[in-house]
């Protein structure tokens, strides 16, 4: 479109992916984004939709937004997290967990016995992070009485 302005120009690329995947009938096209300087405070927990650098249409016109985030400690132990950002039809959230060699650029998915064993090390830490650096009220201590899960993670 021969837009001068960056801002246009980006919203406009996501449009055109989007007319070019449903007329080549793809299911799926990735695109990287960079983050703004205020996101990157929100690498050990998890982004936010406005942490998404360049313009707003990227949110508005993309299927789901997919964060890769990690705490020094689980870098450590070689664990990245997948985190939902955004998404259209959906769940809200959501959370996939690897394994990652960074010098081989490889990754596997935590089976179930090994999701489990991190909840139990990380989950409730983790949680408790995300809702601070999300300006959200601490998780309500539980009384004994059953209470439905209101938590923001599970699988995506």
């Amino acid at each position: 479109a021969r837009d001068k302005d960056d801002f246009e120009r980006i919203s406009n690329v996501y449009v055109d992916i989007q007319n070019l995947a449903e007329e080549m009938q793809l299911d799926c096209v990735w695109t990287a984004n960079h983050i703004t300087r205020e996101g990157a405070k929100h690498r050990t927990t998890r982004y936010q939709e406005n942490d998404i650098s360049g313009a707003i249409s990227i949110i508005r016109n993309a299927q789901v937004v997919l964060g890769l985030n990690a705490t020094a400690q689980e870098e450590a132990d070689n664990i990245q997290r997948l985190e939902l950002v955004a998404q259209r039809d959906g769940k809200p959230s959501g959370r996939a967990l690897f394994k990652v060699d960074v010098d081989q650029q490889k990754a596997v998915e935590f089976t179930r016995d090994e999701r489990k064993a991190y909840d139990q090390v990380y989950a409730e830490k983790l949680e408790e992070s995300i809702r601070k650096s999300q300006g959200e009220a601490p998780a309500k201590k539980p009384t004994g009485k059953s209470q439905p899960n209101t938590t923001n993670h599970g699988d995506i």
